[in-house]
């Protein structure tokens, strides 16, 4: 296993800064992006006051969710992006392309940690860590399914 020497706290900010900052509208858009999401889930709430059942709401939260899952991972790919030659627009249409696979991961992880709650507390707590970085592990190292929960256990094991 490679292991990298921490940066120090000061440097680790100055870098975290300088990303950001080539990164700010992007980042800017994407959150605007989520912010109109939830916008409209609220001038749904307040306009489907007919006996219907509140369909318009929960189209609108639905909808809602689904953006906001995309744009995660399209934050993920802005992060793993090294050049910047993608804009908001590639980033979205890169992500939705992608959507599947970083869904069916989170949905492995989320089962098996769930079914480790069930068993007893213990094994969910240790299930959780081991499988805390398999999302990146799709973004960063292209991994799908288990193989990415794998990947994300041996990256915790000894820690």
């Amino acid at each position: 296993m490679n292991s990298q020497k921490l940066l120090p706290i000061g440097q680790l900010f100055k870098k975290s800064f300088g990303f950001y900052q080539e990164k700010f509208y992007r980042i800017a858009t994407l959150a605007s992006i989520v912010f109109a999401g939830y916008v409209v889930v609220s001038l749904a709430t307040h306009l489907d006051r007919e006996p219907r059942g509140g369909f318009l709401m929960l189209l609108a939260g639905l909808a809602a969710l689904v953006l906001n899952f995309w744009v995660q991972v399209a934050y993920f790919y802005l992060i793993k992006e090294k050049d910047g030659n993608l804009d908001v627009k590639g980033l979205l249409i890169f992500s939705w392309n992608n959507m599947a696979s970083y869904a069916w991961v989170l949905f492995l992880m989320a089962i098996i940690a769930i079914g480790g709650f069930l068993l007893f507390i213990v094994p969910g707590i240790i299930f959780s860590i081991w499988f805390s970085l398999a999302a990146y592990m799709f973004v960063f190292e292209n991994k799908k399914g288990m193989p990415a929960l794998y990947r994300s256990r041996e990256l915790v094991k000894g820690y």
